[in-house]
């Protein structure tokens, strides 16, 4: 083998032992979003009696503001892949109805209206389940590779070929 040969064969799995690690840590970090905690604990949230102040539409997302019955102003956001239901609120704030909000002093995670949920907390996880997914299947391309290091799998033939 001549060294030219050597030394591409060293290039090449410097790149896969690289691409191995960083396959890995996009992984992991995919994992860690999913489990982070990207609220407070519904039990820490304040409820209280709310009607819908304004609705404002900056560029990216709708903004609906509520006026608290303690004076607190609190929003909403609602971005392309959801959020507050802005339309249900629009018709709420024309009828000037008091709802329920469960906010943590800016932010609302809880909207009702007479016991019926409009905006509920658990879509705050919304969408963990398909990043788990997709985490699982970088993490086996991550393996794949692994198992080509390890001559597990072998791409190669016995001149070094690829197959």
């Amino acid at each position: 083998m001549n060294w030219k040969a050597a030394n591409s064969q060293e290039e090449g799995q410097m790149r896969t032992k690289r691409f191995t690690v960083v396959t890995f840590a996009v992984a992991a970090f995919l994992v860690a979003m999913c489990f982070w905690p990207t609220g407070p604990k519904f039990e820490a949230l304040t409820s209280e009696r709310a009607t819908v102040r304004s609705i404002a539409s900056p560029p990216a997302s709708t903004i609906a503001t509520f006026q608290t019955s303690s004076g607190a102003e609190v929003i909403c956001t609602r971005v392309r892949s959801g959020g507050c239901p802005i339309e249900q609120l629009q018709k709420l704030r024309s009828l000037q109805r008091e709802l329920v909000v469960w906010h943590d002093g800016s932010r609302v995670y809880q909207i009702a209206d007479n016991g019926r949920i409009l905006y509920p907390y658990d879509d705050l996880f919304r969408g963990r389940g398909l990043l788990l997914t997709i985490a699982f299947l970088i993490a086996m391309a991550g393996v794949l590779q692994v198992a080509v290091h390890a001559g597990l799998v072998n791409r190669y033939d016995e001149s070094g070929k690829l197959r």
